[in-house]
């Protein structure tokens, strides 16, 4: 075998570990500025072992129509015209009090049912 086999092998491993510890970091740290917002605006935290538990979740846009999905089943949660409104129905409909939400290329929160960026 090739030097430069052996040396790809290993540089991939580095990048796959980093890229795994650096996500791990972000959600870690999101988790943290969420539970520190959470209590600065007095909302109910729900303490899971620790932690807040926390959606993840998605926003999707088609025809001007927003649609929240959750990021990792990939469940429908609702659908509305407003970020504010999908805020409101993911608590009123799936009970929803936390959330870290991706749309388009920016992160929001949803603390009991009201949106909020970091």
């Amino acid at each position: 075998m090739d030097d430069s086999f052996f040396t790809f092998l290993l540089l991939s491993a580095i990048f796959i570990i980093g890229w795994n510890c650096g996500s791990t970091y972000t959600l870690y740290k999101l988790n943290h500025l969420l539970v520190k917002l959470a209590k600065t605006l007095n909302a109910n935290v729900v303490q899971e072992s620790g932690d807040i538990d926390v959606a993840h979740l998605e926003i999707m846009v088609h025809d001007k129509i927003l649609y929240l999905y959750d990021r990792v089943t990939n469940d429908f949660i609702c659908q509305g015209s407003t970020i504010e409104e999908l805020a409101q129905l993911s608590k009123e409909y799936k009970n929803i009090n936390n959330a870290l939400v991706k749309h388009e290329d920016s992160i929001i929160m949803f603390i009991d049912g009201v949106v909020t960026k970091p």
